[in-house]
């Protein structure tokens, strides 16, 4: 549970104190944007490749490697506040992102692996409450350290929790051994240049409007995102079974997923901050936290309904 929380946690609880990282750097707010949304882009980009890593290699090597790396990845970035520019802290922050998304990639697998199916249920029920409690604890503590210690224990205060939770998952976790298999790598570069390209128009759309550089983002995007598709069509191990999709189960349950983390992602993590430190200027951050605390609650009061659910199903 607690490899589960922070990477939500880190989600979050950057985006109350932005403002305040803008100012120390004298950086605009379109370019310290680019302090959270780094971080979401390569945990993205990179849950198909970790995932199929952890296949063949272990989902335990993977997730230990990931939660060291992120323990480590968060003190370079509170160490950043010594850099002369924010561009060393957007950096640490994709690095971050790049550990996170090994523990996010293999979550569910390890879950799946160490319970059985009558406890399953519960088990990811738990991991649901700890990603909810992270995306409620985020902003709140956030605000609460920024206006506290300042804007680098934000990124420290994962160290110790980094290093408790990496011992303790040394000792609990099962060895659970990986299989032969090869890694796709060419419909991995594909997904992340697709994304990455996407990511790029859209900002460079909001900045400057639908221009030329624009546009060529955008046609990159599209070519990669079909470049990946035909490779996962062909691949003999590829990281994505196109054939789900036409289960209806997957087609039933991925809209009303991608809804709701849609929301989470991009109104509760980024929009409502900004949007309450700019309503309520001059009001402490610690302030503006509370406010979004209650949306962290709701995701909590829904996980045990979710967990039900998954208990009833799993039956079936």
């Amino acid at each position: 549970m607690l490899g589960g929380i922070m990477g939500p946690i880190d989600a979050s609880i950057v985006n109350v104190t932005l403002p305040t990282i803008a100012q120390h750097y004298g950086a605009e707010l379109s370019t310290a944007q680019w302090v959270p949304m780094v971080y979401l882009l390569v945990i993205s980009s990179l849950l198909l490749l970790f995932g199929r890593l952890g296949d063949i290699i272990g989902y335990k090597k993977v997730y230990l490697a990931g939660l060291g790396g992120f323990t480590l990845a968060s003190a370079m970035c509170s160490a950043t506040y010594f850099m002369p520019t924010i561009h060393w802290l957007i950096a640490f922050r994709a690095v971050q992102g790049l550990t996170a998304s090994m523990l996010m990639a293999v979550q569910i697998a390890v879950i799946t692996a160490s319970f059985p199916s009558t406890e399953r249920g519960k088990a990811l029920g738990i991991n649901a409450i700890s990603i909810s409690a992270g995306l409620a604890i985020g902003p709140s503590l956030g605000g609460f350290l920024t206006h506290s210690f300042g804007w680098p224990s934000v990124f420290l205060v994962n160290v110790p929790i980094g290093i408790v939770g990496l011992l303790w998952a040394h000792h609990i976790l099962p060895e659970l051994k990986g299989r032969s298999g090869a890694v796709d790598w060419l419909g991995a570069t594909a997904s992340f240049v697709s994304l990455l390209s996407f990511l790029l128009f859209v900002n460079s759309v909001q900045r400057s409007g639908f221009e030329p550089a624009a546009l060529a983002m955008l046609l990159v995007a599209v070519v990669a995102a079909a470049l990946f598709l035909r490779t996962e069509k062909k691949a003999p191990s590829p990281l994505v079974d196109l054939g789900l999709f036409r289960q209806r189960t997957i087609n039933t349950v991925l809209p009303d997923h991608r809804d709701s983390q849609r929301r989470i992602a991009w109104v509760d993590v980024f929009l409502c901050p900004l949007s309450l430190a700019a309503a309520f200027y001059g009001l402490a951050k610690s302030a503006v936290s509370r406010k979004m605390l209650w949306r962290g609650k709701i995701y909590e009061l829904r996980s045990p309904n979710e967990t039900v659910v998954t208990e009833v199903t799993s039956t079936l």
